[in-house]
Order: structure tokens, then sequence, then C-alpha cells
């Protein structure tokens, strides 16, 4: 025992001497505690001289205060850390060391690397202090919750290989901010549903993981330069302190990272993460300068403030939501970029405020409302040229000015997006409109911007102005809601190519040189008693499209410059055009039953203006026609001028109805101003039409003039004003008298049927050679010197008598125009009666008869007051009536009337034909005869009786080339000699058939040929007989080739009546092939001869047979004879003289067969 401890002394001698600042553990003691002597190398307890190491496989508790140069720790051996451990020197844990740390302190400042794994046990505090450093390449855990600071200037870094595991709610807390916590690897947090936090500084490359809980960094200053972050669901990792970043922030976020606190972003950052929760960004502020570009996405939760400042831009091109109302305010020049891919979506109603005017909010994506009933405000600059959409509830858009580039704007039902303050517009604005976009502010267009929504609702402009100087284009819907005002100002022009309403009454304003052009396919509707106002001179509206009221029972106005080339309908209500100058450049006016379109101001009009007139177009100010104008409207009303003047020296032309309604006065006046009348122009409530200077009033043929009360059409002036009048101009109501006082020019007619048409003495009224003057009324003309009258006058309406106030006169061309109806004069015919003297009757007396009357009866046409100087009328003259010529002779009883006698009446109209179609059959010759009885069918005349007429037909006799239709003249004559012709057609019918006899049954033999058919009408053999000429055809047609045996020949036979008749004949084709046909009856048993024969051929019996006939048969296959030969004896002699030349064959027949010989005829 002795020489052990001799021998162990020596080697711990030995050791000391060789490794004097190594003491390692030897679990050589009675226990495993750190200050058992024996269980150290040294046989000491270690100090801060000594290098500690502790071997594999050994546990040891630091259970008092441990100071050591550096201690190692190695293999699989456990350290339990009781108490604090100091070491100036680096120092290690190895890989599958065991660390157990529990209430202490590591401190001494050198550094310890951990490849192990460190437990930080017990609910106690844990501490590294001074400036000791801990690089973990292993594992730490805190499992049962408890604390770890980071004192002084220590160090905790986390290395890439590091894991950091909060396996409960540990805290790492902190003392002063000069320490640090460095994580490279892998931070997480996996144990226990609490909340673990970092309040020490915390600077992040690596992963932090909360897959358990929650887990706060609060506390110090963190950094995170790019990083995962991995929060699993219904857990949380939370920035409540100031977060500096820089890089990529990637990682899954199922669970929320909450944004509680600043976010300090110098250069830039971008989150990246993944995951259905995303960031919830829960208060405070986004600073440093630097740009954070959200590809993920963040949630504007709880209702506080976000705040965006110090120049900072975030750029979102994933989602950025608001769902629980709050305020996200954008500070000093910080700037908020949503993408093209970006959206944000206020799900609630929250506001985007601000502060200052250099912020700005980009959007290019998708700026959405989706929940939230109430409103939500961007208060803040905004720049759009992506979609902006409200879903829900309101968005209203107020603070400081909106920038909109073109873009697309999305408004559903009940919804609405609010302009609440002045918006900057450029390009096209799109979108769909169900819900209202409400301009409430002023939109300014620099240069051009289009709205082109769709959609049911489109823009409400309800207040405020369209500025800047641009156009803007309306290819939508813009409703003027609300009775307020709008308007459009700084020469800013609104271009309407959709649709504009004004359904509130109120307001629009054009001021200072504003334009709105209401295009061709433009449509602005009142539909209500809104107006239209101005400002000034210097603006327009310019309608080429439809300017239309269609609601509010009121009166609507209009009283900007309008110069209208389009359409203006008037569909309920009064619109009225008053204030400043309208123009009327051609153009469609409408104006439907109980409506009214008034020009209640000056109207400048040119070209065509049309349209439909069931209520009434008023005119009750200045119409101005510097060169050319129509009124071509159609309806039940037409034109009321009820006031003012037509001016210009222009020439306005009616082509419709103008009423010069209401007791007022009404000018033409303009230095050459003229009215040209080509429809209807009324007087229907007394009142005035003056002509002035030289002015016209031209009344053209198809024109009315219609004085329909005691209306008066006065002159001022001595110019050349001047009635022309080509149509009717006529006084048809109203018992007192109407003066017409400018020189009157007639060539169209002139009628008083009430009252006194009165033309003023000393004024020119001249009745030319076509003109006519009429009526039942009174005509008071002027003195004889100022009144001509070379064309008609026609007293009576049918008939009556015509008054005429003055002395007339006629001239050599003048006509007298009366109606004889009757014999009682007035009533039944005309009377011109002349209050006057002096008169002169002179050119012709045309009658109208319109009664039979009788040779000798008189009628006194004209009386006069005082007495006729001249007596010139046409004497005698002649009238018809129903068939008759009545002469009339004229004569001047004691010179104080005309007289009408008739001298004769001659019968001089012709009957009247009257035929009916006949049908002709021909006879079996061929031929029919008409008469004319047979045409006639009640011919008359007025004159003659039926039975003396005189009838004669243009033809009477037919035959079979007259088959088919024909047209004959029956001429009428009555006993005065007058005729008559009206045509009739005759039919001629041929219904005879063609008599058909064919030849009887034939046989033909022929010489082993086939037979050849003829034309058994050509040689006689078929006889055909008819009325008309006729057709054949034969079957099998001439020229077949037949072959041996019995064929049926038919003939049809059609004439040219279409009428058929037919025939057949069987004929037998035999062969008569030369030869010997039975050896009883030989070739030289008979003899024939000559051969050939001129005349007489002899047949010789040379074999004294029994022989029976002989027929002779031409080469066709006919039988041209036959021979007897019973009792010939032994010759006999046939005759051949009338046979042809040619060849024949004997077919000679006895009991004992037949025989066939040829015979040559000379």
């Amino acid at each position: 025992m002795r020489q052990i401890l001799l021998v162990f002394s020596l080697f711990c001698a030995s050791y000391i001497t060789v490794n004097a600042q190594t003491n390692t553990w030897t679990g050589a003691g009675a226990n495993t505690n750190w200050n058992t002597v024996a269980n150290w190398s040294l046989n000491a307890v270690p100090t801060a001289a000594h290098d500690v190491v502790i071997p594999t496989g050994f546990n040891v508790i630091i259970n008092v205060a441990a100071t050591t140069k550096s201690i190692v720790v190695q293999g699989n051996a456990t350290l339990n850390i009781a108490s604090n451990l100091s070491f100036v020197n680096a120092s290690s844990f190895t890989e599958n060391v065991t660390v157990n740390w529990s209430n202490s302190n590591l401190t001494g400042g050198g550094t310890l690397t951990n490849n192990g794994t460190v437990n930080l046990l017990s609910t106690g505090s844990r501490y590294i202090t001074n400036a000791t450093t801990i690089v973990n390449n292993g594992l730490f855990t805190m499992p049962d919750g408890g604390y770890l600071y980071l004192y002084d200037t220590s160090i905790f870094n986390n290395t890439a290989e590091g894991v950091f595991d909060i396996q409960s709610n540990g805290v790492i807390y902190r003392n002063g901010d000069e320490h640090s916590f460095n994580n490279d690897g892998l931070l997480k947090k996996t144990g226990a549903d609490n909340n673990s936090q970092i309040q020490c500084r915390l600077t992040n490359s690596g992963i932090i993981s909360v897959e358990d809980g929650t887990l706060t960094l609060n506390g110090s200053v963190k950094t995170f330069n790019s990083g995962v972050y991995n929060v699993a669901t219904d857990s949380g990792l939370i920035l409540e302190t100031q977060i500096n970043s820089s890089g990529t922030f990637t990682g899954v976020l199922n669970g929320a990272l909450i944004w509680s606190n600043n976010l300090s972003v110098e250069d830039a950052v971008t989150f990246n993460f993944t995951g259905t929760s995303g960031v919830q960004w829960r208060g405070n502020s986004l600073i440093g300068g630097g740009t954070l570009t959200n590809m993920s996405r963040i949630d504007l939760s709880l209702s506080g403030s976000r705040y965006i400042s110090d120049g900072t831009t975030l750029n979102n091109q994933g989602l950025v939501t608001m769902p629980s109302g709050g305020y996200l305010y954008l500070y000093d020049t910080s700037v908020f970029n949503n993408t093209s891919s970006g959206v944000f979506d206020f799900q609630s109603d929250g506001v985007i405020y601000r502060n200052g005017e250099s912020h700005s909010f980009n959007n290019v994506g998708l700026l959405k409302k989706t929940g939230g009933s109430g409103n939500s405000q961007i208060q803040c600059k905004l720049a759009n040229s992506g979609t902006i959409s409200v879903e829900s509830g309101t968005l209203t858009l107020n603070g400081s000015i909106k920038t909109f580039n073109s873009g697309v704007y999305n408004v559903i039902s009940n919804s609405q997006l609010i302009l609440g303050t002045q918006i900057d517009v450029s390009g096209t604005l799109s979108g769909v409109l169900d819900g209202a976009l409400t301009w409430s502010n002023d939109i300014s267009v620099a240069s051009t911007a289009t709205f082109n929504f769709t959609g049911e609702t489109g823009v409400h402009w309800t207040a405020r102005n369209l500025i800047g100087g641009g156009t803007l284009t309306n290819a939508s819907t813009i409703t003027l809601a609300t009775s307020g005002s709008r308007y459009i100002v700084n020469g800013t022009t609104l271009n309407n190519q959709g649709l504009m309403t004004m359904p509130s009454g109120g307001y629009l304003y054009l001021y200072g040189t504003s334009v709105f052009n209401n295009t061709s396919s433009g449509v602005f509707d009142f539909q209500s008693d809104g107006v239209i106002y101005r400002d000034g001179e210097s603006h327009s509206f310019n309608n080429v499209g439809l300017l239309k009221k269609t609601g509010g029972s009121g009166n609507s106005q209009i009283q900007c410059k309008l110069t209208n080339s389009g359409t203006i309908s008037v569909e309920s209500g009064t619109l009225t055009l008053n204030g400043s100058i309208k123009t009327f450049n051609s153009g469609v006016y409408n104006v439907v039953p109980n409506s009214q379109l008034i020009l209640g101001t000056q109207i400048d009009v040119s070209g065509t203006l049309s349209g439909v007139l069931d209520g009434a177009l008023t005119w009750i100010s200045d119409m101005s026609v510097a060169n050319a104008a129509t009124f071509n409207f159609t309806g039940s009303t037409g034109v009321n001028w009820n006031s003012n003047s037509l001016i210009g020296g222009g020439t306005l032309t009616n082509a419709s109805k103008i009423n010069l309604a209401g007791s007022g006065s009404r000018y033409i006046t303009g230095t050459i101003t003229t009215l040209v009348n080509s429809g209807t122009i009324t007087m229907p409530s007394g009142g005035y039409l003056y002509l002035y200077h030289d002015t016209t009033l031209d009344n053209q043929a198809s024109g009315v003039i219609d004085i329909q009360s005691d209306a008066q059409i006065y002159s001022n002036g001595n110019g050349a004003l001047s009635i022309n009048n080509a149509g009717l101009f006529k006084k048809s109501l109203g018992n007192g008298t109407s003066n017409v006082h400018p020189p009157i020019t007639n060539s169209g007619v002139i009628e008083a049927n009430s009252g006194t048409l009165n033309f003023q003495n000393g004024v020119n009224f001249n009745n030319t050679i076509n003109g006519i003057v009429k009526g039942t009324a009174n005509i008071d003309i002027p003195l004889t010197a100022t009144f001509t009258n070379d064309g008609t006058f026609a007293p009576g309406g049918s008939p009556g008598t015509l008054t005429v106030l003055g002395d007339y006169k006629s001239s050599d061309t003048s006509v007298l125009d009366v109606e004889l109806n009757g014999l009682v004069q007035g009533t039944e015919y005309d009377l011109l009666s002349i209050t006057g003297t002096n008169v002169v009757f002179d050119g012709d007396v045309n009658v109208t008869m319109g009664f039979d009357a009788a040779v000798g009866n008189s009628f006194t046409i004209a009386t006069v007051s005082g007495t006729i100087a001249t007596k010139s009328l046409t004497t005698p003259l002649t009238a018809d009536y129903d068939g008759f010529r009545y002469t009339f002779d004229v004569t001047y009883p004691n010179d104080k009337a005309v007289r009408l006698t008739i001298s004769s009446r001659v019968d001089i109209q012709p009957p009247t034909v009257i035929t009916q179609d006949v049908t002709l059959q021909l006879n079996a010759s061929g031929n029919a005869t008409l008469t004319a009885s047979q045409v006639n069918n009640g011919s008359s005349d007025n004159g003659t009786s039926s039975a003396n007429l005189v009838y004669e037909l243009s033809k009477t006799n037919f035959n079979c080339g007259d088959l088919g239709s024909n047209t004959v003249t029956l001429t009428v004559t009555d006993e005065a000699g007058n005729s008559a012709s009206a045509p009739a057609t005759i039919t001629v019918e041929d219904v005879t058939a063609p008599t058909v006899t064919c030849p009887a049954d034939q046989t033909v033999e022929v010489n082993a040929v086939e037979y050849i058919l003829p034309d058994y009408l050509a040689t006689g053999g078929l006889t055909v007989s008819d009325n008309c000429s006729f057709t054949v055809v034969q079957s099998p047609v001439a020229g077949t080739e037949l072959t041996h045996g019995v064929h049926s020949i038919t003939f049809a036979v059609t004439d040219a009546g279409g009428n058929e008749g037919t025939c057949s004949f069987d004929l037998t084709v035999n062969d008569l092939s030369l030869g010997i046909e039975d050896h009883e009856l030989n070739d030289s048993a008979v003899l024939l001869y000559p051969n050939p024969v001129h005349h007489i051929l002899t047949i010789e019996n040379v074999g004294h047979l029994e022989l029976l006939s002989a027929d002779i048969v031409d080469i066709t296959g006919k039988t041209m004879s036959t021979i007897n030969l019973e009792h010939m004896g032994l010759t006999k002699e046939v005759s051949l003289e009338s046979y042809a030349s040619g060849i024949y064959f004997m077919k000679i027949k006895g009991k004992t067969g037949m025989l066939t010989k040829r015979i040559i005829k000379e």
C-alpha cells in the first residue's frame, strides 16, 4: 500500500511539474462536487490559473463558485452548473456533452464554445456577465422557464449550427445595452402555451421559429439582418421593441408575426413570408428612411395607429389589410408604393391619415375596401394608376390632393367611392360602377382624361368643380346628383360621349372660357328642374348629341351660351333657353304634348331645324338669321311665336307651323330679313305682326297664312317691305277687321271667310294673273290707283257671297269664277257683291256647274252699289256638267249687275262602254263568228237609250289561226255622235278531235333481212281528217328496222286545239328466204320464164304438182298480188306490165309445200 501511494505521489509530482496549468477531473473524490479536491488531477480545486478539463464519462456538479483560466468538457460528460463559473480563456463544451445550468453566472470574460447541449434548468436566473462570450454550435434549451440575463458587454452567438430552444415561458433579459445576442442559427420556442421574452439586444440573421405559445421580442433594440421567421398556427412572434432591419425576411407564418413597435429600415428590407397568417402590424412606426418591400401579408390589426415616417418607403407587392379599423399615418416624406402585384385591403372602416404634404401613397396594384359597412378614408396624398375597388361600405378620398393617372375604379351595389378632395386626373379611368363614384370636390384635368366606366350607377357629381384647363371626356354616366351647384372653370373642357343626368335639380355653372361638348353619342338629360348657369360670355356649351329633359314638371333653364346642331328633346315640363345668346346650326327639336321648349333669349339660327313638335316650341325673344335657315318640324303644335323679332338680314323658311300666339307684337326687322312660308303661319289670338325696313313675308305655293282672329299685319318705315303670296293667305276667324298694311302681291289665293280683310289704302295690292281672291266675307280693297287685278275673283264657299268694299276693277286677263249649284242667289250660286262704283268688268267668267240646268235659266253673279263703267266680259261662255255643255250669254241689267243666261244645252259625254270576255268554239270547218251583243255588258249613255246606241266590233270572224286569246275593241256611239271604246278578250277554242283511220293488219315478208318501217301518212296508208292543222306521231317511227315477228304500229294525232285521235294495227314480218321448203316441191318442178321479164311471165308446172296459189311480193315485203293456181294446167301466164322495174319474189304454195323464186322485172 505504501508503495502504491509512493508511486502515485511520484506520478502526481511528475504531472504537476509537466502540466502545471491543466487541472483535469479525475472523479476520484467521494462525490461529484466541483469543490472536492480528490476529484482533480492536481489534487486541488481549480483556480484562475488552471485550464480545467472534464474528460468524457464524468458527471460534475459546480456546487461552489468556480474560477478557471479555461474549461473544456469532453465526450459524453455531464456538467451541472449550480454556481458561478468563471473563465478568461477560450473554453468549450464538446459534442455530446450535456450541461445543466441552474441559478448561477457565466463570467470571467472568456469565450465558451458549446458543441453539446446546455439545458437552462429550473425557473431561476442565469447570467452571462462581464465580456463573456458564448458561442453556441450545439443546443441551448430553457425547458423550465426562468431567466437568462446578458449583462455588461457579454455576447451570446448562436451560430449557423446552433439551436437555442425556449421550451417554456423562459425569458432572456438584459442589463444595459452593451451586450448582444447574435443568432445565425435556430432560435425557437417549442414548449408551453405561454409567453417567452427576449429583452436583450438581439441580432438575427438566422431562424427564429415559434412553434408553441408566444415569443415576445421586447426591451433592447433588435436587429434583423435577413433571417427566417416561422410561426406555427395559434402561436405568435411579437416584435414589441424597435427592430432595425435589413435584407430579406422569409419563413412560414401560420401564426402571427406581431409588429407592435418601430421597424427601422435604413436601406432595404423584404418581407417574403409564406403561410396563412402573415405579419400583424398592431402599432408604432416604420422608420429609418429606407425601403421595406412586402411580398407577403401585412395585417394592420387592432384599431390603433401605425406610422410610416422619416422618408421611409413601403413597397407592397403582396397583401396589406386593415381588418380592425385603426389608422395608418404617412408622415414627412414617407412613401407607400402598392405595386402592380400589391393588394391593399380595407377590411374594415380603417383610415389612412397623413402629416404634411411631402409623403405619397402610390397605387399601381389593387386598393380595395372589402369589409366594414361604414366609411374608410384615405387622407394622405394618393397617386393611382392601378385599381381602386369598393366592395363594402364607403371609401372616402379626402385630405391631401389625389392623382389619378388612368386606373380602374370599381364600386359594387350599395357601396360608394367618395372623391372628397381635389383629384388631379389624366389618362383613361375605367371600371364597373354599380355603386356610386361620388365626385364632391374638385377634379382637375391639366391635359386630357377620360371616364370610361360601365355599370348601373356611374359617377355622382354632387358638388364642386371641374378645373385644370384640360379636357375631360365622359364615355360613361355622370349624374349631377343633389340640388347643389357644380362648376366647370379655368378654361376646362368636358366632352360628353356618354350620359350626363340632372335627377335632383341643382345647378351646373360654366365659368370663364370653359367648354361643354355634348358629342354625337352624348346624352345630357335634365331628369328634374335643373339649371345650367354661366359666368361671363366666353364659355360655350356645344350640343351635337341629345340634350333632353325627361323629368320634372317645372322649368329647367339653360342660361349659358349654347350652340346646337344635335337634338334637343323636351319630354317633361318646360325647358327654357335664356341668358346668353344661343346658336342653332340645324338640329332636331322635339317637344311632347303638354311640354314646352321656350326660346327666351336671342337665337342665332342657320341650316334646317327639324323635329316633332307635339308640344310648343315657344319663341319669345329675337331669332336672328344671318344667311338662311329652315323650320322643317312635324307634329300637332309647331312653333309658338309669342313676342320679339325675326332679325339678322337672312332668310328664314318655315316648312312647318308657326303660331303667332298671344295678343302681343312680333317683328320682322333687320335690313333685308325675309320670312319664307312654305308651311303654315297662324294668328289665333289677335296681336300684331310688323314688317320693318326692307323685310319680306314670302308665302310660297305650299304656304298657308291663316288669320284666325282679328289680328293685324302692320308695317313701319318707308323701306321696300312687302308681302308676296303664292300660297293661301286667309282670314278664317274673327268677326272684326284684320288690316294688312304692307304692300301685297298675290299670285296665290287670298281668302276672306270671316269679318273683313282690309288692304290698306295707298299701298299696292296687286292680284296677278295667277292670283285668286275668294271667300264668303268682306274684302276691303285699296283705292283704284294702288289696286291691280289681273287675276281671279272667286266669290262664295261652294257657293256663297263675297263682298268687295271699294271700286272693283279687272283686266282682260281677269277671271270672275263662280259656282252654279242651283237657282237661289248666294246660297245655291255665287255672288260677288261690290260696294263701289265705276266698276270695270273685263276678262272672262269661269263657271263651275253643279246641277242639271235648263235653257233659259239665268243667274245674277255680280251686283254693284254704284254703276258698271266697263262691260267687257267675254260672251258667250260655256260650262260642262254631267256630260252636257251649257252655253251662257253675259248681260248687264241696268249697268248694276252681271247676269248669265243659258242659251243652249248640248250632250258632249261619250257613252260608258262596259265589255265582257267571250269564249268562241270553232265549227267543223274551223270558223266562228262574234257579235257585238256577245261582248256588250251593259254599256250606257247619259242621253241615248241603250237600244239606240250603235255598237261596232273591231273583229267578228275567227278561224284556226286565231286559237287562244284575242283582243277586240267594242266601240259605242250615241245619238249625239259621241263615241267611246273598250277592249274585251276573245278566247277561241277548237273542240273537234281529229278522225284517224289506220291500215288493216298486214303481213310483210322479207328475205332474211330486217323490215324497214315506212311513213304510213306519207304512203297514204294512214288517213287523217280535222278542221284545223294537226301533227302525227307514229310509233315506232318511220325508218325503224323491225325484226321478224308481230309488231303493233300506233298513231297519235294532235290538232292545233290540243284535241287528239289515235289508232293502231298489227304488222307481221315473215322471213322470205329463197329455197325449197318441202322435198316434194323442188326448184325444178316449177319454172318461171322469161326471167328477167318485160311483160308476160309464164309459170310452168313441170312436175305436175298440185299447186294452190302464188303471191308476188316486192322487196319491202308488201304483197302486190295473189294468183290462183288450182286449175292452171301445165302453164299459166301472169302479166307484170304494170309493175315497176325491180326485184320481186313469187311465193308458190302447193299442197305439199312452198317454194319462193326471185323475179327480175325489166
